[in-house]
């Protein structure tokens, strides 16, 4: 999907003023483009933007410098050509111009507002992570949003806490666990007591789950918020809700709530998934002195490649050693 942004001038500036919106969008967007563009003329610090796939324009940007914050960003319009929405480009073309607009200003926060009764717009800005804000400027016409940037950077964290054999199994090849037993020791947790007490999330494989369950003692995590990865199960039962849309955005809306620490319990698929997204910022794994020889792979293959950094390494009179490293951005 090739979509690229170039300056609006008066060589493009028809293009622009061509671009039609949906018989809905019409009710929530009272400014013509053209309007925009002509109000920005007395604005030098607005960007007005053509969203451009292959050689044709198919959207239309506009963002500025805050009046009042330096550091901060108003998106002040974004709209997609009716012809091209509902196919994936609009998503796309935010997240470019979300990153450009970072690159380029290294901004505190980025703002904007839309009707209230839009739930396509609430549905995509949602996605990326904005949450509502009160400015005292609402009405009901507009609602505002923004994503936090300083406040986001010192919130939660999504972080994998698993044990593997020294050839990097975490299971045998019928998913037994049983030789995990061989670490036990008398008041020994290996840290478990206080890695649980920073997290109030879970996340983990339908596999996982139905193995946690088979345990016949009380569901561990009672009291969290705990999500199960499923590509068949829909809706929620009395410890979890099943989850089967898009981890990245879920990832962005965990990390925009308040709370703690996100806690990734495996299996292997669901980290296949995350490290292919690169969503885990920290991988705490303790090694048990066994090799299994063959079972399930700690690590998938992927395509992608993550750069960790090594932060901390443990020793344990039982043989066990527990490596904690931190993603490199």
């Amino acid at each position: 999907m090739n979509i690229y942004f170039k300056n609006i001038t008066e060589e493009n500036l028809k293009e622009c003023i061509d671009l039609k919106i949906s018989k809905e969008q019409e009710k929530y967007l009272p400014h013509t483009n053209v309007a925009s563009i002509a109000e920005s003329k007395f604005y030098p610090q607005w960007v007005t933007l053509g969203i451009y796939k292959d050689d044709k324009m198919i959207g239309f940007a506009m963002y500025g410098v805050d009046d009042e914050e330096a550091d901060c960003i108003c998106l002040i319009r974004f709209m997609i050509d009716e012809q091209y929405q509902g196919k994936g480009y609009g998503k796309r073309a935010l997240e470019f111009l979300l990153n450009r607009i970072k690159e380029e200003s290294k901004p505190s926060k980025i703002y904007l507002s839309f009707h209230p009764d839009s739930i396509v717009a609430k549905k995509l800005y949602l996605s990326f992570g904005f949450t509502q804000f009160i400015t005292g400027f609402e009405s009901e016409d507009e609602v505002f949003y923004e994503i936090n940037y300083k406040y986001m950077c010192k919130k939660r964290k999504v972080i994998l806490y698993i044990a593997q054999s020294i050839d990097g199994y975490i299971a045998r090849e019928d998913n037994d666990i049983s030789w995990l037993s061989i670490v036990e020791r008398p008041n020994e947790d290996y840290g478990y007591e206080n890695f649980i007490k920073t997290v109030d999330t879970v996340i983990m494989g339908r596999i996982t789950y139905e193995k946690v369950l088979s345990f016949g003692i009380e569901f561990p995590y009672k009291g969290m918020k705990c999500y199960v990865l499923s590509k068949t199960l829909k809706g929620n039962d009395q410890n979890v809700e099943f989850y089967n849309g898009n981890i990245n955005d879920l990832i962005k809306r965990l990390k925009c709530e308040e709370g703690k620490n996100i806690f990734i319990d495996g299996g292997a698929e669901v980290v296949k998934e995350f490290r292919s997204e690169n969503l885990i910022d920290e991988y705490v794994i303790s090694i048990l002195p066994v090799l299994l020889g063959k079972g399930i792979r700690l690590f998938k293959e992927t395509d992608n490649e993550n750069q960790v950094k090594l932060v901390e390494s443990k020793t344990f009179d039982s043989g066990l050693v527990q490596l904690k490293y931190e993603r490199v951005e």
